[in-house]
């Protein structure tokens, strides 16, 4: 089973869910959880804009886990224009990014936001 938890509000919800219909379309069983209570036993968990600390004996109910979290980093830390380039080495039909786990390999996408309604009036 493959499992992410994220925050309720998290900005990356809206897009979890297209992730999670492809893990289903590929045959893994998903669970997505905004607590850890929520959690159950699985292969892998994805904490994904998840600020809540997940306890250990949650955390070892999974083989694997992968926390990715966005947060502000001081000035002058983090990606600069010259590291951008760096990410080219994903390229989502060229040269995806992937991971090997006991034979199946997961690819990970790079996908530009897309403006909504709300993103426009904001402006």
């Amino acid at each position: 089973m493959l499992a992410v938890i994220s925050d309720h509000d998290s900005w990356i919800n809206g897009y979890i869910p297209d992730m999670l219909v492809d893990w289903l379309h590929q045959g893994h069983a998903v669970l997505w959880a905004h607590h850890p209570l929520e959690l159950a036993p699985g292969d892998f968990c994805f904490l994904l804009g998840c600020g809540q600390l997940v306890p250990l004996e949650k955390l070892a109910m999974f083989k694997h886990n992968l926390v990715v979290h966005e947060s502000d980093l001081p000035k002058g830390k983090g990606c600069i224009r010259d590291q951008f380039n760096l990410f080219r080495v994903v390229d989502n039909g060229k040269y995806p990014g992937w991971f090997d786990m006991y034979g199946q390999i997961y690819y990970l996408k790079i996908r530009k936001k897309k403006k909504s309604v709300i993103d426009l009036k904001s402006r």
